[in-house]
């Protein structure tokens, strides 16, 4: 049987110290009978705690016959208060008032040190005291975590609907590399589930930085890298009880922003302001691009309506048209890149930065995979449009390409598009690899160094020629190490134009080759695109590594999509690309 230990008993009096409560809960833990000893224990103290507890603390004098007065010290103590004698009760005589009536001694008469009952009264006391400490402090607590939530200066990431009791119009839904949320001029970095409120901006800044806004109403704002909004007051106050604390007005100062609009009630239309451009969406999807010159606004589903910021000269942009905005308003049939993303772009550079070493992906696909220029002072900025490459230089993405090549993998198809025009050197400069064979310059390739890629669009003399690494083919991308190549397409003297090329793969391995909107080459080429490494970085103009082979001229554009485009969409963007050209907007 469990022994009793001397602490036990110290526990049940309230005489633990430091030293015995050690003891005590070593004592506990080292075997189950321990525990239920001290649980039958305690218990059992208790029990007899209670039970003295409800008896009296002091005996009353043993009831004497009624024929003899009770002079009790009670009696003798209300005849001292009242100065008269009780009432005299039948068949007991009466007593005299005492002259000095005595306090009755009512209270416990002390016999010694105190006992187990007092001081088991003393520890529940001091219980109870330390119940109602540690209840004021959780409190207090719950009050100073209440005033954090109410007054703390960052209180939009947590109860955004408390902020000056204002609604909140927008929320971040998704963020990719730097974005800032602007407030009262402070960058504040930018996390999913920020309320944005009205004088709110967002800002997505570096090479790869993109956002997505959610509003109450299910409309959608896509962000580009190197974009700048700010959520504007209303130009009317007088809206519909609905949408009265809806986003209404959105400023666009610089960058690319792709639209997905609910529609609303007459007079809660959701308007944009550029520049240049004012646009009044009515419930449509819209890409709105605003440059140092002008404003283009690509309508895909639905109406908008778009005013001149000059002129004054208004219109309303149907499905599938596009305008741009200077000192008038130009409209234009099949838009470009609203027809691209809905092609299943994945990528597109259209070098519209009018400076600095960054190229952005305006695809509008989240996460953007962005260039940056290795010697800026070797390219220039075209007055119309585009990037001009002066001197051997590399244009790469600084991470890998893995929106394309796993995109493709899953797929199995790819196509390439570009615009461009070689410098005339180039039609004099064929290239040889480091073992006799013919090694293009690289216009685009999806490489990791000279011997192992992806994909390489390139140029030799007056010819364009293709790469392509399938399961069938060498790491190199080509079928014949003596070739250099899988498609070779001759151009002649006209390979120094300005020219429209596209390079498709379909699932059924057929590779081809269109110049102008025509096919211009094809080859079967064997094999799938499992193999695609999605550790290769994107670059234009030159190689990794120490070889180089370097390519120079004009880049106006290129695009990157998951499927193969038919010979009908390949003559489509060759059309639109010209009436683009003639529009001159940037």
């Amino acid at each position: 049987m469990t022994q009793r230990p001397q602490f036990l008993e110290a526990y049940l009096d309230g005489e633990m110290t430091p030293e015995k409560e050690l003891q005590l809960l070593d004592w506990l833990a080292a075997a189950p009978a321990n525990v239920r000893l001290f649980v039958r224990e305690t218990h059992m103290h208790r029990t007899l705690r209670d039970a003295l507890a409800a008896m009296p603390l002091q005996q009353t004098e043993p009831r004497r016959p009624r024929r003899k007065p009770a002079r009790t010290k009670t009696a003798m103590w209300l005849l001292a208060q009242t100065g008269a004698p009780p009432k005299k009760k039948r068949g007991a005589p009466p007593f005299p008032a005492p002259r000095h009536a005595p306090v009755p001694d009512l209270e416990p008469v002390d016999a010694g040190p105190p006992s187990r009952l007092a001081k088991l009264q003393a520890v529940r006391a001091r219980a109870k005291r330390t119940r109602l400490w540690w209840a004021g402090a959780a409190a207090a607590a719950v009050l100073v975590l209440a005033a954090e939530l109410l007054f703390h200066p960052f209180r939009d990431h947590i109860a955004p609907s408390l902020a000056g009791g204002r609604p909140s119009l927008a929320r971040v839904a998704h963020t990719e590399g730097d974005v800032y949320v602007v407030r009262n001029g402070a960058r504040t970095p930018a996390v999913p589930g920020d309320a944005l409120f009205e004088g709110d901006g967002l800002l997505t800044a570096g090479r790869v930085g993109a956002a997505l806004l959610t509003c109450p109403d299910a409309t959608t704002l896509a962000l580009a890298a190197e974009t700048e909004i700010l959520l504007a007051a209303p130009r009317s106050r007088a809206v519909p009880a609905p949408a009265r604390n809806a986003l209404r007005h959105v400023r666009l100062a610089a960058g690319a922003l792709i639209v997905q609009a609910a529609k609303r009630p007459p007079g809660a239309e959701l308007a944009f302001t550029t520049p240049h451009a004012a646009v009044t969406v009515l419930g449509t999807r819209l890409t709105l691009v605003a440059r140092r010159n002008a404003t283009r606004v690509e309508v895909v589903t639905g109406l908008v309506r778009v005013t001149c910021a000059q002129s004054g000269q208004t219109g309303v942009l149907k499905q599938d048209t596009y305008a741009v905005v200077k000192d008038t308003i130009v409209v234009a049939a099949r838009p470009d890149l609203a027809r691209h993303y809905a092609a299943g772009l994945l990528a597109l550079y259209t070098f519209d930065e009018p400076s600095g070493d960054l190229l952005r992906d305006v695809s509008g696909l989240i996460p953007p995979l962005s260039l940056r220029i290795t010697d800026p002072a070797s390219v220039m900025r075209l007055p119309d449009g585009g990037l001009r490459l002066l001197a051997p230089t590399l244009v790469a993405s600084e991470v890998p390409a893995e929106k394309i090549t796993h995109a493709c993998r899953g797929s199995g198809e790819i196509a390439i598009e570009t615009w461009l025009r070689p410098a005339e050197d180039m039609a004099h400069a064929p290239t040889a690899g480091e073992r006799g064979q013919i090694s293009p310059r690289r216009i685009v390739t999806i490489s990791s160094d000279y011997g192992n890629r992806d994909f390489t669009l390139g140029q030799s003399g007056t010819d364009y020629m293709v790469r392509l690494r399938t399961t069938a083919t060498d790491a190199g991308g080509v079928g014949d190490r003596q070739k250099g190549y899988l498609l070779s397409v001759p151009v002649g003297p006209a390979i120094a134009s300005r020219t429209h090329l596209v390079v498709t793969y379909d699932s059924l391995g057929v590779l081809r080759l269109y110049l102008n909107g025509r096919e211009a080459g094809m080859k079967v080429v064997k094999g799938k695109l499992s193999n695609w490494d999605p550790s290769f970085r994107l670059g234009l103009g030159s190689e990794f590594g120490p070889y180089g082979n370097t390519w120079l001229g004009d880049l106006y554009m290129v695009g990157f999509y998951s499927r193969a485009l038919s010979p009908p969409e390949v003559r489509e963007h060759y059309e639109a690309g010209l009436a683009h050209q003639s529009l001159n907007w940037r």
